[in-house]
């Protein structure tokens, strides 16, 4: 079964900060027992080049298979990148280790919203 989703979350600076109290990870998206969430960084690398992390998260007790595009928006520019793979049950994965970070432009663009459009979620029960 196919589902073709387009789904575009803004954020803002200050609502980030406001939810920092509570937890850092703004929620993206859930499906099938996987959530998706994301941590955004203004200065990903250091040198004001804006970084997003993914974090995903399988609340289920079977393994599943996923693909989504992440997509990046910062004024009338829209990046995005395919995101796939597979997790074990009740499994976690976040960050660079996992390919789960990304740093979409390299000129210092700031990221206005992050989102994502296709998203896939197959059960191995």
């Amino acid at each position: 079964m196919k589902f073709a989703i387009y789904i575009l979350l803004i954020f803002s600076f200050f609502n980030q900060v406001q939810q920092k109290q509570y937890s850092p990870l703004t929620r993206l998206f859930e499906k099938n027992g996987l959530e998706i969430y994301f941590i955004y960084y203004s200065e990903g690398n250091g040198v004001k080049n804006n970084g997003v992390v993914v974090y995903l998260a399988n609340r289920n007790d079977y393994a599943v298979s996923y693909q989504f595009n992440l997509i990046f928006r910062a004024g009338k520019t829209d990046k995005s990148t395919l995101v796939s793979g597979s997790m074990k049950p009740l499994e976690s994965r976040t960050g660079s280790n996992d390919g789960l970070y990304f740093i979409p432009y390299k000129d210092k663009k700031s990221i206005t919203e992050v989102g994502i459009s296709g998203c896939k979620v197959n059960l191995f029960k």
